[in-house]
């Protein structure tokens, strides 16, 4: 009994101790130096790696699809479309091996190369084409824009002046010159035959002769006729013309500069105001401690 009588009596522990937190806005403003130091040297850091970071040059050539046989049925009332069509299309041919070799001679750039480097692209509703190359210096971009630009135009030329009949056509218009021509010397030489000793069938096989002649030279107009027209309907004249070559190259020093300067400015001002807010609690702690 006396034992439970003179045990200490129970106490509660204390109550731990209310800290209060500091938000970063109050820090901001209680600590501006730091958020303001910390923002400046974030945001020169992203602009100096900015600096060290080699520009690309884009340089931009146009091309117009213009010119179309105006002789031909409908051709002017179908002459915006027809020119619009063409020009989306020979966009499309900007990284063909016809172009990009063009493109890569004088350049010392291989195909490969020129092709990553050039695109192409139509201006909507309209018969031009921008032809866009990027390198490593203004000069560089601005010779492969323009290198790339002819390099389509003689391409789209080639192009439009081949035709796969007309090397047929001409093949059987030699056939038939040939056989024409054999025709007209067995023909003579059975003249002057029938001449010299007349006979009945000299006079047989040189009527002979003389109808398969009529019949080779019918033929050799038709052949002359076919190959005329085939190569007539291919283009005489460049379907793509360069409009502006490409005269001076933009950078994108400014934009990357900007961008990298924007990432720095984040995250220094989301470094700066963790910092302050650090140091606006700690300043508090051993307010309170003391």
């Amino acid at each position: 009994m006396s034992s439970t009588l003179d045990a200490p009596p129970h106490t509660e522990p204390p109550a731990p101790r209310w800290v209060p937190r500091v938000d970063a806005l109050t820090a901001a403003r209680r600590h501006w130096p730091i958020v303001v130091v910390v923002t400046v040297l974030f945001t020169g850091v992203g602009a100096f790696v900015a600096r060290l970071q080699n520009p690309v040059y884009t340089a931009e050539a146009r091309l117009a699809v213009g010119r179309i046989d105006v002789s031909a049925p409908g051709a002017i009332a179908t002459f915006a479309t027809a020119t619009t069509s063409l020009a989306s299309q020979y966009s499309r041919a900007i990284d063909a091996r016809g172009v990009t070799s063009r493109a890569a001679r004088g350049t010392g750039l291989t195909t490969a190369q020129v092709a990553a480097r050039v695109s192409a692209t139509p201006v909507p509703q309209s018969p031009v084409i921008r032809v866009m190359a990027v390198g490593t210096t203004q000069n560089q971009a601005v010779l492969l824009a323009n290198k790339a630009g002819y390099g389509l135009v003689g391409y789209t030329t080639a192009l439009n002046r081949s035709n796969p009949d007309s090397d047929r056509l001409l093949r059987l218009f030699r056939t038939n010159s040939t056989e024409v021509v054999r025709l007209q010397t067995r023909v003579n030489t059975l003249t002057r035959r029938q001449i010299n000793t007349p006979s009945t069938r000299t006079r047989f096989l040189l009527n002979e002769e003389r109808v398969n002649l009529q019949v080779a030279q019918l033929q050799l107009t038709a052949a002359r006729t076919a190959y005329n027209s085939a190569t007539s309907s291919q283009a005489s004249t460049q379907l793509v013309q360069m409009l502006t070559p490409a005269a001076f190259a933009s950078s994108n020093r400014s934009s990357r500069l900007q961008f990298y300067g924007f990432i720095g400015f984040a995250a220094g001002l989301a470094a700066g105001l963790a910092l302050a807010t650090l140091r606006a609690n700690s300043v508090v702690r051993r307010s309170l401690r003391s």
